[in-house]
């Protein structure tokens, strides 16, 4: 489940004998799902993909728009979870360093990589962000769906001079709305003052409002 799109995008079934079966598990986790003979063009496209290594999931959106404009060196995905984000910097060259606190997370990432991107190096770290440090410098540093202020606020300890941090993460817009996470990005934050901000937005992308940001240290 964990590497399926996000809830607001639908699931295409493939037509054959599990289909029916298929929709109705996606449907009743919360999922929304239609036969791919419901609709040519997506019908002619999944087929098309058949046989081939394809995947559900897909890296964060605003990552993946950064990223073009960026020379791969090292980069630093903290709280990486079930690793999305690393593996999609390790398949674009990057050499990556990925840290989570919990052990299953990390075990799913491991397996994405396995399947997603064998021939890449990720370093898989489990660590407690709140508690411990993390040594080096890095090209890139990223946080998605997780908020760090220590780290956040000594960004310049973490990037090489001219290296990127990119974030998303929750807003208090949207801890007001669904009561979580207890930490997020308070209306009077501001970028940390050792980065120039190429990029900073906040507003509600499907049912998620997060902050975007996109700044190089100087």
């Amino acid at each position: 489940m964990h590497e399926l799109p996000p809830r607001d995008e639908a699931i295409v079934v493939i037509d054959g004998s599990q289909a029916a079966e298929a929709i109705e598990f996606l449907v009743s986790r919360g999922r929304i799902a239609r036969l791919a003979g419901e609709d040519r063009h997506a019908a002619d496209a999944t087929h098309a993909r058949a046989g081939r290594v394809t995947r559900l999931w897909q890296p964060n959106e605003f990552l993946m728009e950064v990223l073009p404009k960026l020379t791969p060196g090292t980069a630093l995905d903290l709280g990486c979870g079930s690793g999305r984000e690393a593996v999609a910097l390790a398949s674009e060259d990057w050499r990556v360093t990925a840290a989570d606190l919990l052990p299953d997370a990390l075990e799913k990432a491991r397996d994405l990589q396995a399947r997603y991107a064998p021939e890449t190096n990720i370093d898989w770290l489990q660590i407690d962000l709140e508690r411990q440090q993390l040594e080096g410098k890095y090209d890139l540093v990223t946080m998605f769906a997780y908020l760090n202020r220590p780290i956040l606020q000594g960004i310049d300890k973490w990037l090489n001079t001219g290296g990127s941090f990119v974030i998303e993460t929750f807003t208090s817009d949207h801890r007001a709305k669904f009561g979580k996470p207890s930490d997020a990005w308070e209306a009077d934050d501001e970028p940390p003052p050792a980065l120039d901000i190429q990029r900073y937005e906040r507003g509600w992308r499907g049912e998620r409002h997060t902050v975007r940001m996109w700044g190089i240290l100087r």
